[in-house]
Formats: C-alpha cells, structure tokens, sequence
C-alpha cells in the first residue's frame, strides 16, 4: 500500500461511442477516477448527457483538440501549422514560437472549445490536450494563461517519469512543469502513462497523474487504446493498492 494520491485520467471522452461507453464503464468500477472530453466532435452531445446523467461533473476535464478533425472556428483554418490542405487539423510538431496572427487563432479557438462546454453546463475541473500538443512551449503558454483567465484549475504536467529521456527533453520538461506550477496549475508532481508507473514513483509520495485510453473494440472487449492490452488486467497490474483521487480533491487541498 503507497500513501500516494493518484489521478488515473481516461483522455478522449466523446471522441467516439466506443471511447465514451468504455471510459464510463472505467468510471463505475473504480478503475479510473477522472477523464477529459473532447468538444470538437459528433460524440460530444451525447458524452455531455452521459456526463450529466451519471452524475460525473466533478470528474470532467476538457481535452483541448488542435491536431484531429474540423476545428470550431475559422481563424485556425488559416494556419498551415494546424490546418491542411486536405481541409483538417492534422497531427504533427507545432513548434515553439507563433505568430501574433497564430497565437490569437489558437486562442480563439479554445475559447469556442471551451464555450462548447459551458453551454452544455459542464465546467472542467482540468485541462489536457490531443496528442500533447500543449507540451510544446507555443501551445502550452497560450493554454496555461488561457486556463488561468478562464478558472480551469488544473493542466497536465508534460511527461516527467518513467521514459528514457536525454537530458535536452528532461531540462524541457523540469522548466515547463515549472512554469506550471508557479502559474498554480501543477496539482500533480509526476505524470506518465500508466505503463510507465512503478512502486519507485509511488514511493516518492507525491500527487501523480497516470494517463489511459480505454476504448471497447468491436469484440466488446475494453482495451487500452494506446496498445491494446486488456484494461482490466493493466488496472490490476499497475493500480492494485492504490488510492485514486480526482482534480478536484487535488485543487480543494491545494
């Protein structure tokens, strides 16, 4: 047993039924203890009465998406870096500097995500993003001042345990995470796939956020969408004795 208090978060909540109806199933059990919803898609109504309707409005973070699909508004779409010439956001390295034109099309546009949300009264209790794209310092800095303008009290830690990162990408992530935390927006210490997790980072007896995807095949089986495993046996090997908390049990403490 670890004193540790773990946030396990199921990123990709309305991103498609078979996210949302896992994800949900993942919350009944106990085996995860938040997730974050995605704004920009055609499964985000019904994640929202999901949400509403199962009573989980302290458990919802929103899950900024720049890199899939169709944005919400049209000042992105004018953006190579984010918008293609296939019509689409696209994944891909954003970089660390943008443009005034740039930084306020970013803006913008999470303001729509986040207005989406409000208008269907859910109020997130933290923030990520689609494919990490906040983790690159442009697009993090834009998001962090935008979460504290916007009372979102929490942002995801850039990846900081567990992979075998050279010093140039841990320096990285050690001055980023800092930043998050003197903004007020690192309730948690370490964050890592949870994969990655092992007792040496519970022992460390700091807040940790453990990120997971699940998702139901056609099988009707729920895996881990990263890499398939069966997320049952991936809760009990890496989760067994652990206390799991939410943003908001994290954020009402701090």
């Amino acid at each position: 047993m670890y004193n540790t208090k773990v946030v396990v978060n199921a990123d990709d909540f309305g991103m498609e039924p078979n996210a949302t109806y896992a994800i949900l199933k993942a919350l009944e059990r106990g085996w995860i203890s938040t997730t974050t919803i995605m704004t920009t898609t055609s499964a985000f109504e019904e994640a929202c009465e999901i949400a509403h309707r199962e009573k989980l409005l302290d458990r919802i973070g929103i899950h900024f998406n720049l890199t899939e699909g169709q944005p919400l508004t049209d000042k992105i779409k004018k953006c190579p870096r984010f918008y293609n010439e296939k019509g689409e956001l696209f994944k891909s390295r954003k970089g660390y500097f943008f443009s005034r034109e740039e930084s306020e099309a970013i803006y913008t546009e999470l303001e729509a995500q986040l207005k989406r949300l409000h208008d269907f009264g859910i109020h997130p209790t933290h923030a990520d993003s689609h494919h990490h794209v906040h983790h690159y310092w442009g697009v993090g800095m834009i998001m962090a001042h935008f979460c504290k303008r916007n009372n979102i009290p929490a942002l995801r830690l850039s990846f900081n345990f567990g992979k075998k990162f050279g010093w140039k990408r841990k320096s990285y992530s050690k001055v980023f995470n800092t930043r998050l935390s003197i903004m007020n927006l690192a309730k948690t210490k370490y964050f890592c796939e949870i994969r990655q997790s092992n007792e040496n980072l519970f022992k460390k007896n700091k807040p940790v956020e453990l990120m997971v995807h699940p998702y139901y095949t056609e099988e009707g089986k729920m895996t881990n969408y990263v890499d398939g495993d069966d997320f049952g046996m991936l809760v009990k090997k890496y989760l067994n004795g652990l206390t799991l908390v939410t943003y908001k049990e994290l954020t009402e403490k701090n």
